[in-house]
């Protein structure tokens, strides 16, 4: 409603909830930095979202479902957000967050499901989707690389020698890499573990998808 103020549309709908804690919307207001005495129309994208995202914590709901709740929303403000969505659920409130960008899902979800094109094609925790990417391994030794140890380990691939070190691709778990290795002289290893973004890459490629 463009011609409210901030203030009297989050009363609105605080009115339509049968009321809210006046203390804990006030809290809200000020941790968001929102004006509330603007009229509506006058807010930039970034403030009509926290209007939207005060409406949706102030009456402190058991579920929050949220679509891209973070859109337009400056770093700063992206942060505090998230310091508010992990207090509500700390206090027991369990949330959906849908959003394309896999950082904030990575930082935000307990469990996530991997939407494409309209269908759930994988539900798992954070931890256990990684493992279905492939880390990139480094392998320095003492001596001759041993490259035929490794060649046909289960997941391996892209296994390139250079003088001592050896690098290599590994899909899902490494434990097999890292016993093999364990048998010869091992100055260094290094495994980067990889993002949910690479994650969903290696799995599902290019293709449009929505993570919740």
């Amino acid at each position: 409603y463009d011609r409210l103020t901030g203030k009297q549309t989050l009363e609105y709908f605080a009115n339509l909830r049968g009321g809210v804690d006046a203390a804990y919307q006030q809290r809200l207001i000020e941790r968001f930095e929102l004006d509330p005495s603007r009229r509506f129309r006058e807010y930039s994208k970034g403030n009509k979202q926290k209007v939207g995202v005060v409406i949706a914590l102030q009456h402190r709901p058991e579920l929050l479902v949220l679509d891209e709740p973070t859109s337009g929303l400056d770093p700063l403000v992206q942060q505090t957000f998230f310091t508010t969505l992990r207090e509500a659920v700390a206090d027991g409130a369990s949330v959906f967050l849908s959003s394309h960008i896999l950082s904030e899902v990575e930082k935000s979800a307990d469990r996530v499901a991997i939407i494409r094109e309209g269908r759930i094609v994988k539900t798992d925790t954070v931890e256990g989707l990684r493992d279905l990417a492939h880390h990139q391994v480094e392998l320095r030794f003492a001596g001759p690389v041993p490259t035929s140890e490794f060649e046909h380990l289960p997941g391996v691939s892209d296994v390139v020698a250079d003088d001592h070190v050896l690098r290599l691709r590994v899909a899902g778990p490494i434990t097999p890499v890292v016993q093999a290795a364990a048998r010869y002289e091992l100055l260094d290893f290094v495994a980067r573990e990889p993002s949910l973004e690479e994650t969903f890459l290696a799995q599902y490629g290019q293709a449009p998808a929505e993570v919740k």
